[in-house]
């Protein structure tokens, strides 16, 4: 049984959840990688180069990628 004597307030709702932020990130970035995405850890993103519209690159303190997808 719950002890609820010093329970001020409180809410429940069925469908409501949680989720770690670290997990969700590694879940995205495991998935990202079984679809053949090439993920840089530990590097900062300075700029995103944009040509006719359309992404054409990332810039990142590790250099320059050419990629049509971000």
């Amino acid at each position: 049984m719950l002890n609820v004597e010093d329970v001020l307030g409180c809410t429940f709702c069925p469908s409501d959840g949680i989720a770690s932020p670290a997990d969700v990130t590694s879940g995205y970035a495991a998935a990202a990688r079984r679809h053949g995405a090439r993920l840089k850890e530990g590097v900062a993103v300075t700029g995103i180069d944009v040509g006719s519209g359309r992404v054409q690159g990332v810039r990142t303190t590790a250099g320059d990628i050419a990629t049509r997808l971000v």
